[in-house]
């Protein structure tokens, strides 16, 4: 097949992985293809991706949702882009989302550190909640010292002083980057 015969496909079914799966045509190369052709949205990626990168996208929707001056990276720029999600003032945000996992009967979440400012972390509250009433870390990551995954409990110190209010997720922002303008944060730390 054909990509233009599969474009017919997407244009009547608007179901990339379908047309993937019926086209035979490699998933990396109908995307770039449709991408050039501006068929492809966030949303079909959505439908495309992994449980884990679902539940990570719809953390981003979140995101915004609570911070519409932020401005989504993926969407405007570059999708996937593997250093940081959104822009809000001058800052960059990496979105993140970690299920809650339980081993030897202890609940925790896991996350990745990040090369952007500050993460914004969405941890599960409850098996099988996902982000229904999540809890907040807003985490800079210039005091962070973990390198790869960052293990997180109730108990620990990432969960007890980074946890915040998804009222206050704004205006934390805000102060956060009139910090980073007045560059007291590379001075401070």
């Amino acid at each position: 097949m054909t990509i233009d015969e599969a474009e017919k496909i997407y244009k009547l079914n608007h179901d990339f992985q379908k047309t993937v799966m019926t086209s035979k045509i490699p998933a990396y190369i109908l995307f770039m293809h449709f991408l050039k052709r501006g068929l492809i949205n966030k949303k079909d990626h959505i439908q495309f991706a992994s449980k884990s990168m679902q539940k990570g996208i719809k953390a981003e929707k979140l995101f915004q949702e609570l911070v519409p001056r932020a401005v989504d990276i993926n969407a405007n720029f570059r999708m996937n882009n593997p250093a940081y999600d959104f822009v809000y003032n001058g800052l960059t945000i990496d979105i993140k989302y970690s299920s809650i996992l339980t081993r030897k009967d202890k609940d925790y979440w896991n996350i990745r550190n990040s090369k952007a400012d500050i993460i914004v972390a969405f941890l599960e509250s409850g098996k099988d909640k996902e982000l229904k009433n999540p809890y907040i870390l807003f985490i800079p990551t210039a005091i962070m010292r973990e390198l790869g995954k960052i293990y997180i409990t109730k108990e620990s110190g990432h969960f007890q002083h980074f946890l915040i209010p998804k009222d206050k997720l704004s205006e934390m922002l805000t102060y956060y980057a009139m910090l980073k303008e007045m560059d007291v944060l590379s001075t401070a730390i």
